[in-house]
């Protein structure tokens, strides 16, 4: 719906200028055509990027068209979630939220792409805070895995700002069929679609379940059977025709990390440079597509070593 009057435009939303040709005679490269000027504005959907106001927000939206938020603890959608996941909720805390599609969060680059496509991933968790908070620029690395009881997945939104997630879900629907704004960040608290989620917490094991399941009948138990099989190869970043990601040599993300910057040191002192992430790989007696694989995992980026 175009805007009719400017005074309508909110400083909080994102707005689309339209223009058309048509009609009057104008010249236009040394001919005379048939042109009639017209426009308007209209604000593009879902694009409000702070709750409740830009000046005090609770909730962020990092992108007009992609669903990443971050949330304060102070935001009365999240308490509840504070609460059941026993999160850290100091006034310094910040929660994101994002939801991925199944091919982006597993980050498959070979077929089968179209079976995951079908499926939405939503990853909530706490920004990790700087091991230098007083260095320039800010550190940000991954905490050492065996403080906890079992190792936390992440994700990396940018080189500052790595997640550590509490709680992932996935879903039995496109990631169009999930509507969610920075008045409401997070799926509903009880979805009606058929889900499968994990829970994680420094002290204690690992939780998963599915949950939205419908009145079973028996002819509900294939599908069921395919989506659990493909939600738990999700979860575990799987390749539905390989091994799972990390387990040609390094058992989890912190083993890899901590060869992988010894390497990078020797490499260093020895020829005076940043080695490439080849030669590194060679070092560590893997592939570089696996090294890639294990550094994306880590939630690092090369070139932020």
């Amino acid at each position: 719906m175009l805007l009719e009057d400017p005074d309508e435009i909110d400083d909080d939303e994102f707005y689309e200028i339209m223009l058309w040709l048509s009609g009057s005679k104008v010249r236009f490269e040394g001919q005379s055509q048939l042109v009639e000027l017209g426009g308007g504005i209209q604000k593009v959907s879902n694009s409000r990027m702070f709750y409740p106001q830009r000046d005090n927000w609770q909730v962020y939206k990092l992108s007009v068209y992609l669903p990443v938020y971050i949330i304060r603890p102070t935001f009365e959608g999240v308490k509840k979630l504070i609460e059941e996941l026993d999160l850290p909720s100091g006034p310094r805390e910040l929660y994101y939220s994002k939801l991925f599609n199944g091919v982006e969060y597993v980050n498959l680059r070979t077929p089968p792409i179209e079976r995951f496509m079908k499926y939405t991933v939503e990853a909530f968790g706490v920004k990790i805070k700087p091991t230098g908070p007083l260095s320039y620029p800010p550190k940000y690395e991954i905490p050492d895995p065996s403080q906890y009881s079992t190792p936390p997945k992440y994700w990396q939104n940018s080189h500052l700002e790595i997640i550590q997630i509490w709680r992932l879900r996935i879903f039995d629907c496109p990631i169009e069929a999930l509507q969610t704004t920075a008045s409401n960040p997070l799926t509903p608290y009880h979805p009606s679609t058929l889900y499968l989620e994990e829970r994680w917490h420094p002290k204690q094991p690992r939780l998963v379940f599915v949950g939205g399941l419908p009145e079973v009948h028996i002819s509900f138990l294939p599908e069921f059977n395919r989506f659990f099989s493909d939600a738990y190869r999700i979860l575990e970043r799987l390749n539905p025709r390989g091994r799972p990601h990390g387990t040609s040599r390094y058992p989890d993300s912190d083993a890899f990390c901590r060869r992988m910057r010894k390497e990078v040191r020797v490499y260093r002192k020895l020829h005076k440079c940043k080695p490439t992430e080849k030669e590194i790989a060679s070092k560590m007696g893997i592939s570089e597509s696996t090294f890639k694989r294990e550094l994306r995992m880590a939630g690092l980026s090369w070139r932020d070593l």
